[in-house]
Parts: structure tokens; C-alpha cells; sequence
């Protein structure tokens, strides 16, 4: 069995883009230019690259981010890119964005009209354009927020809220509110200097805080980000220092969760009750599906019930998102079609059949099940035939939509007797479920593709959010995770 928490470094890219955007590279005479030394849980894991740069019409905007981590033995490697173009006025012109979380980068360019946006998405060997409304509301390019920043700074505002567009963070304006400022003396390159302390929130990111250093512009020398039970903390160094060698620090297993009881046979488990707790603040609400019930105790605890198959809730029908082509999901690829065609040979299955020949199918199609991908696309699994729990739960969504079975993915938890040298633990995984009828009512059915024949779902399978697989929609589903990792109390109450 692979079962694997992979799911959990989805969030990191809006995660440490959200912790602020930086302007950076181009042609031209540079505004200012800045490298950072990135750690998670206290060790070095990457670096990051800011510059701004203005021409005669333009300014222009990038970062560029790399890092490395490991799960378990194995070393999966991230880089984000990005481009801002804006006039001298601060109108947008064009972004593109670069993320490479597995082997085939997925890049978005934006080009801006006086209406529209031209969005074209390249991942793989596929492409696809679109028209879209540009984003509502007023909004900031980042050198207009960088430059709304720091005025805001130098008149000593209580309080600073801007709302503004990032291409790693997608299409859609990201909210940062600062606020709690006061003046302290902190350590940079080697030497004390004064700062601007200031506590940041996003929308993107609701429930966590980073803690941050500005200079007198506005500029980050130092921030802190909670991430649950991992600290991430971004250092102003100098460019020898940032690309410097480093050691990745292992990430998975202090995502585990080491519950009070053990479950003997977890794939023969048809029901289970847990007690989910965190030791402070509130454990935000639990989806409602078919397959799982919570019922709040207080602020800090859910029951949760998990059943197989006894529960039929009445739901409304999927909307069109659920079938819909993103670059995680490229319906529109051959050979997603090809394998599609090839997992449902016979049309006249019913189609709750069809999903578990696919989840079978994936399950023999994926070879090498392995932790060295970050996340990959459908279109990359399709051809690589490799991954963990995230490569499987998307190609099989992406396979269940070109059949015309609505889908979308899961992101939560699974106890395993035994992973990576640990035993009888829950660790963070993903699976998919299809819009199929079961018991004669359609529902969200679940299906997980790294159980291959030991069964479609088991009742140890934790669900914490869903995602239809938009872009930029999957990042913003697996932020809800953050809070939890490392601080989640899990109590298995009964199971059979």
C-alpha cells in the first residue's frame, strides 16, 4: 500500500507567495533588489528572489522561488515563478506564472484588456484559452500595492488593507490586512537594524498570521508563518547565503497522527466513530457527506461518524465545474481521452461500474508509486505512471470526467498499520469521489485509487475538504489543512 500525505504540499505555493508578493526582474534600472533565505521547521529548505525593475513605460515585476523538501527518504523539489508587467500608472498589462511541482511545470499567462483577460494555460503537452471578465472590484497591480504599502507605512497608519493581484495566487484578487504595528530592533545580515513589526492575514489563508519585519518601505526583512505544527520563516540574506547548499528537512512525518486506539484491519473497516480535537482555538466544521457525519461537541471537538453505504442523503446536483477541463484536470488531452476509452471500453455500464473499473485502472496504470512527486497534473501521470495519493485521485477524476461522470477530489486523512517506518497512524492522503447512484439515490460516491483491490473506500478514510479542481480553487482547499498539521487529536471510538 502507498498511501502518502503528498496532499499536504499542495498549499505550500500560495502559502509562501501569500506571505508577501514580491515585485522583481527585467530590463531596465532596478527599484530594488532583494534575495531571502526560506526555512520550514527551522531548517534551511530554499530560497527566493525579488526585484523591481522600471523601463521607460513599464514596470516589471517577477519572483522566483525554489525549495526542496523530503518525505521520508525521498526529496521532491518546488519552483514558482513570476511575472508582473504594469504601466507607469499602474495598470496591468500582463502576468505569467510558472509552478513546478512535479515534472511538467504548469504555466499561466494573463494578457489584460480594457474589459477582458486572455488566460491561456500550459501544461504538458496541452494548451488551452480563454476569455474571462477581468477580476471585480478595484484591485492593485504589485507595484501598485508596493507603492500603496509603503505610503500607507510613512503616514503611520493603525491599520493597512490592500487588495491585490499576485499570478501565483491566480486570477483572483488576494485581501492582506496589516495591522499591530510597532518599531523594534532585529538582526539582519549580520548586523541590528530597525524594523516595522506588523502582524499580516490573508484571504487566501484565513485563521493563519505572519508575523513581519518591514523596512521604512514596506519591504520584508524577516517573516513567521505558523503553518499548524510547521514554522515557516523567510530571512533577507545575501545572494552566497540563499543559494548556498543546503540539507532538505523531512516534512511527512511530523504530519502524522498518532491516534489514542488502534484499528486492526483498517480495509475491512465499513463504520467507525471518531473523536477529532485540537488542543487550542476552534477545529474549523467538517464536510457533510454521504459516507460522514460530524456532530460538534464544542469549539475544540467533533464526533465524527464514518458508514459505508447507510447514508443517502438527498443532494443537489453537481454543477458544470464538477466536468469541467482545468490544468489539473485537461479533458481535452489525447492521451487522458486515450486511457479514459481504454478504463470504460463498454458505454453501457452503469456509472457507478464505470468509476470503479477507472479506480481500478488507475490503480494498475500508476507503476511506480512513489513519494518523488509534488503534485502532478493528470496529463503528467497519464504519461509518466508514476505518483502517490494525488496522482491517483487526479487522473481518476480526470478520467471520470471524460466519461461525463461529474467528480472531484478529496483531501484528508487515512490510518495505516504501517508507512515510512511508522505504525498505526493517520496519515494526510487524497482521493477522489464521483457524482454516481448508489442504493438508488445519486450521491457523492467515494473512490480511492491507491487501495487498487483491496476495495473502492474503507470507513478510516477522514474527509477535511473537496475541490472541484479549478485553477487556483485546489490550492485554496488544501489551505484549510494547514491549521491542523501537527496539532490534530484524533480518539477512535469504535470501528467494525
Amino acid at each position: 500500500m502507498k498511501h502518502t500525505s503528498s496532499a499536504v504540499f499542495r498549499w505550500f505555493a500560495p502559502i509562501l507567495l501569500l506571505v508577501l508578493a514580491l515585485p522583481a526582474m527585467g530590463q531596465g534600472q532596478t527599484e530594488w533588489e532583494r534575495y531571502y533565505v526560506v526555512e520550514l521547521a527551522g531548517q534551511r529548505a530554499g530560497w527566493m528572489h525579488g526585484k523591481q525593475t522600471r523601463t521607460e513605460d513599464t514596470i516589471v515585476s517577477d519572483v522566483e522561488m525554489r525549495f526542496e523538501i523530503r518525505r521520508g527518504e525521498t526529496g521532491v523539489k518546488i519552483r514558482m515563478q513570476s511575472s508582473f508587467v504594469e504601466s507607469l500608472d499602474h495598470k496591468p498589462i500582463r502576468m505569467e506564472s510558472t509552478q513546478e511541482l512535479a515534472a511538467f511545470p504548469i504555466t499561466t499567462k494573463v494578457t489584460f484588456g480594457p474589459e477582458s483577460m486572455e488566460v491561456t494555460t500550459t501544461n504538458a503537452n496541452s494548451s488551452t484559452t480563454q476569455t474571462m471578465p477581468l477580476p471585480e472590484g478595484e484591485w492593485l497591480t504589485p507595484g501598485g500595492a508596493d507603492e500603496y504599502v509603503r505610503r500607507r507605512i510613512e503616514a503611520k497608519a493603525d491599520k493597512i488593507v490592500v487588495r491585490s493581484l499576485d499570478p501565483l495566487a491566480g486570477v483572483k484578487p488576494v485581501i492582506t490586512t496589516y495591522e499591530g504595528f510597532s518599531d523594534e530592533t532585529i538582526e539582519v545580515f549580520g548586523r541590528e537594524v530597525q524594523a516595522i513589526r506588523a502582524t499580516l492575514t490573508t484571504s487566501e489563508s484565513a485563521g493563519l498570521k505572519t508575523v513581519e519585519y518591514l523596512d521604512e518601505k514596506g519591504h520584508m526583512l524577516r517573516s513567521t508563518t505558523n503553518l499548524g505544527g510547521i514554522e515557516m520563516t523567510l530571512l533577507a540574506a545575501d545572494k552566497s547565503l540563499a543559494l548556498s547548499r543546503l540539507e532538505a528537512p523531512e516534512l511527512m512525518q511530523s504530519t502524522f497522527v498518532e491516534p489514542k486506539g488502534v484499528i486492526r484491519k483498517p480495509r475491512e473497516v465499513e463504520h467507525a466513530v471518531y473523536l477529532l480535537t485540537v488542543p487550542d482555538g476552534k477545529l474549523e466544521d467538517l464536510p457533510t457527506l454521504p459516507a460522514q457525519q460530524p456532530t460538534r461537541i464544542d469549539d475544540r471537538t467533533i464526533r465524527l461518524t464514518v458508514t459505508m453505504g447507510e447514508n443517502s442523503p438527498k443532494e443537489e446536483k453537481p454543477g458544470p465545474e464538477y466536468l469541467e477541463s482545468s490544468s489539473m484536470l485537461d479533458i481535452t488531452d489525447p492521451v487522458v481521452i486515450e486511457l479514459a476509452k481504454k478504463a470504460q471500453p463498454n458505454q453501457d455500464v452503469p456509472p457507478s461500474v464505470a468509476a470503479e473499473a477507472m479506480r481500478r485502472f488507475v490503480y494498475d496504470h500508476i507503476e511506480e508509486k512513489g513519494l518523488g512527486v509534488g503534485m502532478g497534473s493528470a496529463s503528467e501521470v497519464a504519461r509518466s505512471c508514476s505518483g502517490d495519493c494525488s496522482e491517483h485521485a487526479t487522473l481518476l477524476a480526470a478520467l471520470l470526467r471524460v466519461q461525463g461522470i461529474p467528480s472531484r477530489t478529496v483531501s484528508g486523512l487515512v490510518y495505516v498499520n504501517n508507512f515510512e517506518g511508522a505504525k498505526e497512524i493517520f496519515g494526510y492522503h487524497m482521493w477522489t469521489q464521483a457524482w454516481v447512484e448508489l442504493d438508488g439515490q445519486p450521491q457523492w460516491v467515494d473512490y480511492d485509487a491507491t487501495l487498487g483491490p483491496y476495495g473502492r473506500f474503507d470507513a478510516t478514510h477522514i474527509a477535511l475538504s473537496v475541490s472541484a479542481m479549478q485553477d487556483n480553487e485546489s490550492n485554496n482547499s488544501m489551505i484549510a489543512l494547514v491549521p491542523l498539521l501537527g496539532r490534530l487529536q484524533i480518539e477512535i471510538e469504535s470501528n467494525k
